[in-house]
């Protein structure tokens, strides 16, 4: 028996339901219905797969972008990109997510098991992908049902302030295959009718930095955690930080397809980039303390050195920088403005990084997560990506670190992930962007490293 009531998966659901059908599995298959092949560097949706993704109508640089479900076109637009309307995907359903886990039922009355539902999430972008994992983890193991995270600017939100869910940032339906999910709309709807009244709640709040679920490593521990809510319908962990556990839900969690979708045809409209031809710098540069202009010039002989030996012109480098607005949540102002003087230095040397088809596409979008997923696949699809605050956390320790980047940030690592992942992009493709040596192992380090056994010592 499922934790809801129901009989488990039904076989024949999943058989004939292809976005239910696991990334993974699909990918072993060598794509298949709904799959994916690899075309000349750059990832193309199958006929089946492509229908299900909005077309797009690139006009020239300056224009906006038109987006319809239908698959029709309208043409370059005189109104605004506006979140909603062009670059956000539909709201996600979760009614086959629910016959998927023979529980349809679910999908418009409450689930008698309850639910876990996380609000007002402390971690951006590259952090809140635990907190989806983290939740997921958590409902699966009590037998509630997740419930579909309120998102807003990269972020999870409250539950009134949040025009969008988590299915406008990942692929819930992926998901789905790890443990059943209802979609917020109709978690909405249930609490506004009263069958999730308010004193269903009961509120898990994480005002330090105290991660409550870093040492929940299995469901005993969860189960646990939690006896005391269970006379609760509703579980609601607010202000919570990430564990940073790599927990088997991360396996199903992928960005929405349709941001897939978007960028493959941005890609299509910017002169020489078509099949990724072009090097991606990604930069960040909060907290920084050192001279950005003269980190510029560092960054520049790099940006040439691969530019040069791949044959590319001036015109095939994309800039993807916090020095412009719009983009970290957490970035200063003040410290912004002093990035001005080295976009002005981008713009002279590389007339385009800063203004293609992509960029008058994202920087008009009112979401920074979205934003966030769409630049992002723009930067994994390209030939060379060269990136600040790669994946190690050692570089927090080291001062010298400070000087040109952010240490370390999640959103890059999960940017390289998606290359190599979702794009099959080759990890020698990426490029450290300011190189330097860490410091060796202190004694006590050295002590506890494993030794070489002797060579034993042979008879004459």
């Amino acid at each position: 028996m499922d934790a809801a009531g129901g009989d488990g998966p039904h076989l024949q659901t999943k058989q004939e339901s292809a976005p239910l059908q696991s990334l993974r599995g699909r990918r072993a298959r060598g794509g298949g219905e709904g799959g994916r092949e690899q075309k000349e560097g750059r990832l193309y949706e199958s006929e089946n797969h492509a229908r299900h993704l909005p077309e797009i109508t690139v006009g020239t640089v300056g224009e906006s972008f038109d987006v319809r479900e239908n698959g029709a076109s309208a043409g370059p637009q005189e109104q605004p990109l506006t979140e909603g309307t062009l670059a956000t995907p539909p709201a996600w359903d979760s009614t086959l997510c629910m016959a998927h886990w023979g529980v349809p039922e679910l999908q418009d009355e409450p689930d008698p098991n309850g639910y876990v539902v996380y609000v007002n999430g402390r971690e951006q972008l590259g952090g809140n992908k635990f907190l989806v994992t983290d939740g997921i983890f958590m409902a699966k193991a009590l037998g509630r049902t997740f419930v579909e995270y309120p998102v807003k600017d990269a972020r999870v939100a409250k539950l009134e302030d949040a025009s969008i869910g988590l299915g406008a940032y990942w692929d819930l339906s992926e998901l789905c295959m790890y443990h059943r999910i209802l979609d917020l709309t109709s978690f909405r709807n249930m609490m506004a009718d009263g069958r999730i009244p308010p004193e269903a709640f009961t509120t898990i709040r994480s005002d330090t930095h105290e991660v409550l679920l870093r040492h929940a490593t299995d469901e005993e521990h969860i189960v646990d955690m939690f006896k005391d809510s269970d006379k609760y319908q509703v579980i609601a962990m607010e202000s919570t930080w990430k564990s940073g556990k790599e927990r088997e839900a991360l396996q199903f969690l992928r960005p929405n397809p349709f941001f897939v979708g978007i960028v493959r045809m941005l890609l299509e409209a910017q002169k020489d980039w078509e099949t990724g031809e072009f090097v991606a710098v990604q930069w960040r540069t909060e907290l920084a303390n050192g001279d950005l202009t003269e980190c510029y010039k560092e960054v520049k002989a790099l940006v040439e050195e691969q530019r040069v030996a791949l044959g590319y012109g001036t015109h095939q480098v994309l800039f993807n920088t916090d020095l412009y607005g719009k983009t970290s949540g957490t970035y200063k102002a003040s410290a912004q403005a002093h990035g001005a003087a080295v976009l002005d230095l981008i713009n002279d040397d590389y007339p385009q990084a800063l203004h293609n088809e992509l960029h008058h596409f994202f920087t008009e979008i009112d979401d920074s997560g979205v934003r966030a997923f769409v630049s992002g696949l723009a930067v994994a699809s390209s030939q060379v990506m060269i990136g600040s605050s790669l994946n190690d956390p050692r570089t927090k320790d080291i001062p010298d670190a400070y000087r040109c980047e952010k240490p370390y940030s999640g959103y890059i690592t999960l940017i390289t992930e998606w290359r190599e992942e979702i794009l099959h992009k080759e990890p020698e493709t990426v490029v450290r962007m300011f190189p330097f040596e860490y410091p060796p192992p202190s004694e006590t380090e050295e002590e506890l490293a494993p030794q070489p056994e002797p060579e034993p010592v042979r008879e004459p």
